[in-house]
């Protein structure tokens, strides 16, 4: 892969400051690719590419917590990283209320995240609207969501553009 051996051991890769590598290697942990899933060693990698000041690791942890069902948590990082690529922390807020059913908090975040051209956000906005989640229902609306996130490749918003074309 992309990553190579001597980024492996956290102390190397921080001694060369590649937060890059930290969290590439956290990623690895967090969704099992290639080895077990460990949640305490991708934890360590973002800690560590956080301490040195990098932009993604603050939504690495929150992502992290939010899989771990630690939603306090992971808002408190995903609030953090706002600041940092607010891209990324909308969606995960979006994600975590989504979850918890405060569709209102959801749709609020999922709103600001397409603001960003998220994919997942706008995707997201496409379903509150097919099924009337919060907002009053609108097939054009969503429509207009699904596209956008179609043009970006995302599956579903293509799967669900179909499925509405089929009805109609």
């Amino acid at each position: 892969g992309r990553f190579s051996h001597q980024y492996l051991s956290p102390k190397n890769a921080a001694e060369h400051d590649n937060t890059e590598a930290m969290n590439g290697v956290g990623i690895i942990y967090l969704y099992g690719l290639g080895r077990e899933v460990d949640l305490k060693a991708a934890e360590k990698y973002f800690n560590f590419a956080n301490n040195l000041g990098d932009k993604d690791a603050k939504n690495n942890l929150g992502e992290l917590y939010r899989i771990k069902n630690d939603n306090a948590t992971a808002e408190y990082w995903f609030k953090l990283a706002i600041n940092d690529y607010p891209y990324k922390a909308y969606e995960g807020l979006s994600k975590i209320y989504i979850e918890q059913g405060d569709y209102k908090e959801a749709y609020e975040y999922t709103v600001k995240a397409t603001e960003l051209n998220n994919v997942e956000a706008e995707y997201n906005l496409g379903v509150f609207y097919e099924k009337g989640i919060y907002v009053q229902k609108d097939i054009q609306k969503a429509i207009f969501w699904y596209k956008k996130a179609a043009k970006q490749g995302h599956k579903d918003a293509i799967n669900n553009l179909n499925v509405i074309a089929s009805l109609n």
